[in-house]
């Protein structure tokens, strides 16, 4: 089976959260989107919209196709949805991969050193309930 692979820029960049969303850590590198500015929407969740000089630093994870249905259930497809890109590695190559976004209202640009506009622990107990939300 082929793997998948996944951008991310905001709270999927963190270990923890992905450890509690899919049981493991998983490979991941260093990688560059470019056309893209992350903004907050209303709930203080980040999203992409397209800026023409934007370059976003984030991660590619190598997934699973499980593994990325329950990154699916997490980000609440199709509240958020996810569409196929390229990036650029950290060693200058390029890899297609999935990346999440949403159509939401814009608060603005988020921090460039932020997960979410949330605490880091209230991230983590939303993680929580939500695994608990789809276990039932």
């Amino acid at each position: 089976m082929q793997p998948e692979y996944l951008f991310v820029y905001g709270t999927l960049k963190d270990d923890e959260v992905l450890t509690l969303l899919l049981g493991a850590p998983v490979p991941k590198q260093k990688a560059l989107l470019h056309g893209y500015a992350v903004h907050v929407n209303p709930d203080g969740y980040f999203f992409l919209l397209p800026a023409e000089q934007g370059i976003l630093g984030g991660f590619v994870l190598q997934l699973s196709l499980p593994q990325l249905q329950q990154i699916d259930r997490w980000e609440e497809v199709p509240h958020y949805f996810r569409f196929r890109t390229l990036v650029v590695l950290a060693d200058g190559t390029h890899q297609a991969c999935w990346v999440y976004t949403g159509h939401f209202e814009s608060c603005g640009l988020a921090p460039t050193d932020a997960l979410a506009m949330k605490d880091r622990e209230g991230v983590l107990l939303e993680v929580k309930a939500s695994l608990q939300k789809n276990m039932r």
